[in-house]
């Protein structure tokens, strides 16, 4: 049985004719795979990646305007707490918080814009979200009371 020192020997020793034969390409006909002595070297990989992506810089395109803005919020007059809030306070309302106050009258009737929760969802819609509730409860009061 080979012991935990003749394990470590055993990795720190100089290679041998063995190892050589298993790094060197194989043989013509042989039933090892031949792609990884085929492939193009690093170099040309990456001249042919430039090559496809026709002189654009950025994997991914970003808006001008988009990018002119968080440029401007990692600004150092931009404070890290006032970049998180524009970032953050200027999403549009989720359909998700629409649909949960669609719902919640749907279940309870108008009373249930009374309801705390609700409120709080309907203080959080920005505008173009409380146009579409709004237009939805003057549909659901006309269905409602005939």
């Amino acid at each position: 049985m080979e012991t935990l020192h003749e394990r470590a020997h055993a990795r720190n020793r100089p290679a041998t004719a063995a190892d050589d034969r298993r790094l060197t390409k194989p043989p013509n006909g042989s039933k090892l795979r031949q792609a990884p002595w085929d492939a193009p070297s690093w170099r040309e990989a990456a001249v042919a990646y430039h090559k496809d992506r026709n002189g654009r810089r950025l994997s991914v395109e970003i808006d001008p305007k988009h990018l002119a803005r968080l440029r401007r919020l990692i600004s150092p007059e931009i404070s890290l707490d006032r970049a998180w809030h524009e970032l953050n306070n200027k999403r549009p309302t989720p359909a998700v918080t629409v649909e949960a106050i669609k719902q919640a009258v749907r279940e309870r009737g108008l009373a249930a814009l009374k309801e705390p929760a609700v409120r709080g969802r309907v203080q959080r819609c920005d505008d173009a979200s409380l146009a579409i509730v709004n237009e939805w409860l003057a549909d659901f009061k006309k269905k409602s009371c005939p």
